[in-house]
């Protein structure tokens, strides 16, 4: 069962905005490089450590100025795959899934991949290729 807690937050609403704003930043940015490597490869499911290292990489590598703390950026780069989790427990039970739609994540990752690259490719890894 997933429960949702809510508790008052006393910071400022701009500062609370962009904390949270970060924080979508880098959940989205692990899901693109996941679904990329996925995809470049064909077979390579990303795990979620190498995943973290690589977003980490990027980040560094663009300079990022980490607005958050590192055990929050951890959680929010581990949401997708809690959230890859819970997809593929709710696929098994038969339930309804939201999906979003693929050309929308195909855009968002040309984008990315153009906006942090340059369209040259900067980073050659070495994927683990775990289950």
């Amino acid at each position: 069962m997933i429960r949702t807690h809510a508790f008052p937050c006393w910071l400022p609403k701009p500062e609370a905005d962009a904390l949270n704003q970060e924080s979508g930043r880098i959940y989205s940015r692990v899901m693109v490089n996941h679904y990329r490597v996925y995809r470049q490869s064909g077979e390579v499911w990303l795990s979620q450590y190498d995943a973290m290292k690589l977003t980490d990489f990027y980040d560094a590598q663009d300079g990022q100025e980490r607005l958050l703390h590192a055990h929050s950026v951890d959680a929010a780069q581990e949401g997708f795959y809690k959230a890859c989790k819970t997809a593929k427990a709710c696929k098994q039970a038969g339930l309804p899934m939201p999906t979003i739609p693929e050309a929308q994540v195909l855009a968002h990752d040309h984008l990315e991949e153009q906006r942090h690259s340059g369209g040259k490719r900067r980073f050659a890894f070495g994927a683990s290729q775990r289950a």
